[in-house]
């Protein structure tokens, strides 16, 4: 006899993976490549003297203090003026998240192509924005190796995981930004306040690595590998009702309430 209860769990994750979207993109989906001749570039001119390009030498310093890291990714956004890719296992909406994507939609506002790739581990229903971010024509937004149970409660994910286990546990852990395929950081920090000393109770001590030049196209390949990648799958496709267009002055607090004008770093450079 079947305990209380447990057919309706069992109908309910039915219609949970019935409804939702595949864990695999559309295969006609066309691939994705990182921008071919960063060369011609403002960024690449001002960054890269020439008989350094000669020679195909390259440029780097470590950000070891978290505002200086919050700080460099938002300089390395607002100075794109072609591309932007971010990938990422952590995008959450708390100050630092929220701020970097104003960032980014602003750069999208000025004609930048974004791309935005994120493990799909920690999409639950507290990252519905990503849905209304992807309304803009110029940023995409994938989700790789994704639940059936993505933007829903995170709680239902343990039972897809029984289910699953052998391709849920396999994750992504690359951090990069990547702007113009001339500058990138790469290292141990996601977005999140804990990574940049906003938690005022937690702190990752991290470190990450900005690097300029040629070996920054080393950098996009690797990222167009994950981008094209069959378990990255388009936010496009989780949506399932029309979406209300991304608006700052709304979308936030409907995640949960944060005043951005308290935020203790800047939201410019």
């Amino acid at each position: 006899m079947n305990r209380p209860g447990a057919l309706p769990l069992v109908l309910a994750f039915s219609l949970l993976f019935g409804a939702c979207a595949s864990v695999r993109h559309d295969p006609a989906l066309a691939p994705g490549a990182a921008l071919a001749e960063p060369e011609e570039t403002a960024l690449w001119h001002a960054l890269v003297p020439p008989e350094e390009e000669a020679q195909g030498h390259s440029g780097f310093f470590f950000l070891e203090g978290g505002q200086d890291a919050y700080e460099t990714r938002l300089l390395a956004i607002e100075s794109a003026a072609r591309t932007i890719d971010l990938q990422y296992y952590i995008w959450d909406f708390d100050g630092s998240g929220r701020a970097i994507s104003e960032a980014l939609f602003r750069a999208a506002e000025r004609g930048v192509h974004v791309r935005a790739l994120v493990d799909g581990y920690l999409i639950d229903n507290s990252a519905e924005p990503l849905k209304r971010i992807v309304q803009h024509p110029n940023i995409e937004v994938r989700i790789y190796n994704a639940f059936r149970t993505s933007f829903y409660p995170s709680y239902l994910r343990y039972g897809e995981l029984i289910l699953d286990f052998p391709r849920l546990n396999q994750r992504m852990h690359n951090k990069i930004i990547a702007v113009d395929n001339t500058v990138a950081i790469i290292g141990g920090r996601n977005v999140n306040d804990t990574y940049f000393a906003l938690d005022e109770e937690h702190y990752f001590l991290d470190r990450d690595v900005v690097i300029a030049g040629p070996i920054t196209k080393d950098v996009s390949a690797s990222f167009d590998a994950f981008w094209n990648s069959p378990y990255a799958v388009p936010v496009s496709a989780f949506v399932e009702d029309e979406v209300v267009p991304f608006s700052f002055a709304t979308v936030w607090n409907e995640i949960f309430a944060y005043d951005m004008e308290a935020f203790p770093l800047p939201r410019r450079i």
